[in-house]
């Protein structure tokens, strides 16, 4: 399955980009709370979400398994790309 969306292009600064490093970092190392408030600072969260630290990492931790359980390095499959995509649209 593919997405194609040219509208969806979009540079980055700087300060965006490290915010995604950032926030990536933190769910990887399960730092819950640093999760939390890094997704908040990029604008994923409303001002008062209802989504707790652990919920949003279980979300990342799926995102991300390939880098975090897998073995390494990671040989992506028609099977792990599926799971990380119906995971994006199943939360």
């Amino acid at each position: 399955m593919g997405f194609l969306d040219f509208g969806c292009v979009h540079v980055l600064t700087e300060q965006e980009r490290y915010c995604w490093f950032l926030m990536i970092r933190a769910a990887i190392c399960g730092h819950n709370t640093d999760l939390r408030e890094l997704m908040g600072q990029a604008g994923f969260l409303d001002a008062d979400p209802s989504l707790t630290a652990e919920e949003l990492y279980l979300w990342w931790a799926e995102l991300l398994n390939d880098i975090h359980a897998e073995p390494q390095p990671v040989i992506y499959t028609v099977h792990n790309r599926s799971r990380v995509t119906a995971g994006m649209f199943d939360f």
